[in-house]
């Protein structure tokens, strides 16, 4: 399930955590990851949330990481779009595995 805020930006939720330890979408990254120092985890966790920023920005701003935007066809504009709300979705669910993983640990709450 995707949860989006009012700007449609892709929010982080529990949903991803949950289903990859259930054996899910992720359970691969949600198994490799329990193996991680806390460090790692926390790492890798701030590093999926830029990555969410990041593309949130991307969509927002295009012709910031694309020269000439504005001129490319119609289709390309609308691929890159939608390629970058696909990756921030993945980091997003992948920020929630570290974060539930974190929270697992009694890290944070």
């Amino acid at each position: 399930m995707r949860k989006t805020n009012d700007n449609g930006d892709i929010i982080i939720t529990d949903n991803a955590y949950i289903t990859a330890k259930d054996g899910g979408k992720h359970n691969g990254k949600y198994v490799n990851a329990l193996k991680w120092k806390d460090n790692q985890v926390n790492k890798a966790y701030n590093s999926y949330v830029y990555q969410v920023e990041l593309h949130h920005d991307k969509i927002a701003h295009p012709e910031r990481y694309i020269e000439n935007w504005n001129q490319k066809p119609l289709n390309k504009q609308i691929w890159s779009l939608e390629k970058w709300r696909k990756d921030a979705l993945r980091n997003a669910q992948e920020a929630s595995i570290m974060l539930g993983i974190l929270r697992e640990r009694g890290i944070i709450k």
